[in-house]
């Protein structure tokens, strides 16, 4: 692999994001605008709710106090940084409206042909989201169907120069023992991944051959890690929000969640997600031996002390029972109670995964772990006070 170089990709290079009002999507495009990027969001929203979301977007960066996208001030309250930004009229946004269920993108020909008019980056981050069964079929039309559709528009428009970026899941690997490298997984069966979501984002990746870019396999993505919060419920906060349910009625009590208490947990803060993505628009991806990418942090948190950081902030001695203790000291009726709630999320504290993180220091692009004990604390912290504060304070 060649030493890492940045490309020379112009300032203001349109963006074409997908998936533009959700977490990680109102994210990004609030700040590919602070970078100077016009970027088209592609939406089912109006475009006033659009542009409300992405001006309320999570991230609290001092960057994106600009004229262009209003001020950001940040306060110290107690151990807590509150975020507060000013209207923006976001000029260097157009919203479409848009259909991942049909061809073309539900587009006309001309408004596509004018968007692709130029160089371009795409990114796909479009999914359905959810553990739960029976929802297989929706899954499918959105996570394999939609990709297909969105890969099939930008290979028919858009024209020389232009990337796509498929943003996947560092969990496509589906329940593995081994490290995970940065490479292609093979096809695989539906009962070799925890869930199905996971098994369609690995049938998603396997539609990218021959498309310039990169597929990007974001880990467990959580709040801003120098607010706490955030604006989404999966991962940790499902993990948290399940202990709450037993401990408001239950307070005070011990409780063991079954798992590996050294399992690792691969979050990410959102707004190191979208530093990394948007420094990846910036490199030339082409020295890539695979143009695959895990957005993971450098250092995982344990399980343990996820349990450790929820006890601190919720009335409950919490800690993790691994499989040979709960045979021989089975749970107790509050405790199946919370492994029944914990069906899903109980599967990824089970047993511990390695992804290789080598793409993104090899294009220089590279941190200090950014979940340290602090950022733990503040993402936990945040969520569980919302929890107990009546109708939910502003995460």
């Amino acid at each position: 692999m060649a030493g890492a170089a940045r490309s020379t990709t112009p300032p203001g290079r349109r963006q074409i994001v997908d998936g533009s009002t959700g977490f990680v999507g109102t994210n990004l495009i609030h700040r590919l605008l602070a970078n100077g990027n016009h970027v088209t969001a592609l939406a089912r929203q109006p475009p006033d709710a659009v542009r409300h979301r992405i001006s309320t977007a999570a991230i609290a960066d001092t960057d994106l106090a600009s004229p262009q996208l209003g001020t950001t001030s940040i306060a110290t309250t107690g151990s807590e940084l509150v975020s507060q930004a000013a209207p923006a009229n976001l000029p260097g946004l157009e919203v479409l409206d848009w259909s991942l269920d049909r061809p073309d993108l539900g587009l006309a020909q001309a408004a596509l042909e004018e968007l692709f008019a130029e160089p371009c980056d795409y990114w796909h981050l479009a999914a359905a989201i959810t553990f739960r069964p029976g929802n297989h079929e929706e899954l499918q039309q959105v996570n394999v169907d939609g990709t297909r559709t969105a890969l099939a528009v930008f290979h028919k428009y858009a024209p020389a120069g232009s990337r796509f970026f498929q943003v996947s899941s560092a969990y496509s690997c589906g329940v593995v023992s081994d490290e995970v490298p940065e490479v292609w997984h093979p096809s695989a069966e539906p009962h070799e991944f925890r869930n199905y979501y996971e098994y369609t984002k690995r049938e998603a990746e396997l539609l990218y051959a021959d498309t310039p870019g990169a597929v990007l396999r974001l880990g467990q993505i959580v709040g801003d890690s120098r607010t706490g919060r955030a604006a989404t419920d999966y991962g940790l906060y499902d993990y948290i929000r399940a202990i709450h349910t037993i401990t408001r009625r239950r307070p005070d009590e011990s409780l063991r969640v079954v798992g590996d208490p050294t399992a690792e947990l691969h979050l990410v803060p959102v707004d190191a997600c979208v530093r990394w993505m948007t420094e990846l628009a910036n490199r030339d991806l082409s020295q890539l031996d695979q143009p695959i990418i895990h957005l993971v942090d450098s250092v995982s948190v344990t399980a343990a002390k996820v349990a450790e950081m929820i006890s601190a902030h919720l009335p409950v001695d919490l800690r993790i029972g691994p499989q040979d203790e709960v045979a021989a000291a089975p749970l107790n009726q509050l405790e199946r109670v919370l492994e029944a709630r914990m069906t899903y999320t109980g599967k990824y504290i089970s047993r511990s995964i390695k992804f290789r993180r080598d793409n993104l220091p090899a294009l220089g692009i590279d941190d200090p772990p950014t979940v340290s004990d602090d950022v733990l604390d503040r993402l936990v912290g945040s969520y569980a006070r919302s929890l107990q504060t009546p109708n939910g304070a502003p995460r």
